[in-house]
């Protein structure tokens, strides 16, 4: 059995995440493709793998900032609100000419603290943006809605 990872709709989620299905980039999900990462998802740290796999898409046993750029710019949190990768944060992870490569056993450190990093990065935005140098309490609240979903 073969499913086209291709969707008729314009959902690039969709999209997105049949790629990482697709382990064989064929453009197709084959009956064992579907089960390895049903099998994955049954794993204790399914969420960790799934989105490690979604920024190492061709296998290659690493990710890049681009790699993990790519991961972020398919959320719906980073359409509300923009992430950028030129920060100390970013540097830290990626190296300051952000070059490094990312092992998988550094990754899920790595994203369990994105939101955060997330978060902080709206707020200086926030802040920059403020005349006062202040954050007024419709903007707080209007943007923890959107990063929290």
């Amino acid at each position: 059995a073969v499913v086209s990872t291709q969707s008729t709709g314009s959902d690039e989620a969709v999209d997105f995440v049949a790629s990482v299905a697709d382990i064989g980039n064929t453009g197709s999900i084959t009956l064992d493709e579907f089960l390895a990462v049903e099998r994955i998802m049954r794993m204790p740290d399914a969420h960790f793998r799934l989105a490690y796999r979604m920024c190492d898409k061709w296998g290659k046993g690493h990710i890049t900032v681009d790699d993990f750029m790519n991961l972020m710019q398919a959320t719906q949190a980073y359409k509300e609100v923009k992430f950028t990768k030129d920060c100390s944060w970013m540097k830290l992870h990626f190296g300051k000419n952000l070059q490094r490569r990312m092992r998988p056993d550094e990754f899920p450190q790595f994203i369990a603290s994105v939101p955060r990093e997330h978060i902080r990065q709206a707020f200086q935005s926030l802040i920059k943006d403020s005349t006062d140098d202040g954050i007024n309490a419709i903007a707080y609240c209007e943007t923890l809605a959107r990063l929290k979903g």
